[in-house]
């Protein structure tokens, strides 16, 4: 078999009115305005939502700080009221008043232990100030972009 021969100097034909109109460098300024205009609605839009989610972490490090209190405020008033349970209760119930409050103690810390409200609220707290920080950052962008 033989290969057949191009004809001319080229194997196809380009399509020029298939190519994308060559850009014009000599942008105006009210195409730039508007570009610049565009971008600061998209970083105020991000800096919304950054300043929603970071809302959503305050309350929820609120939430689980507000737990983390209600459980470990009543086990440390367990824990120290048994000390002085001989001075409260007759000698007859300390001991089981005692174990009573030492079980209940038991059980609210582990609950605590657990559940890790204290460190999910932590978490919870750093994750609302590293979002604040990021819209600070895009706010920061935007005024830039403005001037």
């Amino acid at each position: 078999r033989s290969v057949p021969k191009p004809e001319g100097d080229c194997l196809h034909k380009i399509d020029m009115s298939s190519r994308p109109p060559e850009r014009n460098n000599s942008n105006t300024c009210a195409s730039m305005q508007e570009t610049c205009d565009k971008m600061c609605e998209k970083l105020d839009a991000q800096a919304n939502k950054l300043a929603l989610n970071a809302t959503m972490h305050v309350m929820c490090a609120e939430f689980y700080f507000w737990w983390y209190c209600a459980l470990s405020i009543p086990s440390i008033a367990l824990s120290s009221a048994v000390s002085v349970l001989p001075n409260i209760v007759p000698l007859f119930y300390v001991d089981t008043v005692s174990a009573v409050c030492n079980a209940f103690n038991t059980i609210t810390l582990g609950i605590l232990a657990i559940v890790r409200y204290e460190s999910k609220s932590a978490l919870h707290t750093n994750a609302a100030v590293s979002l604040q920080a990021l819209k600070v950052k895009h706010v920061e962008m935007r005024d830039k972009l403005q001037m």
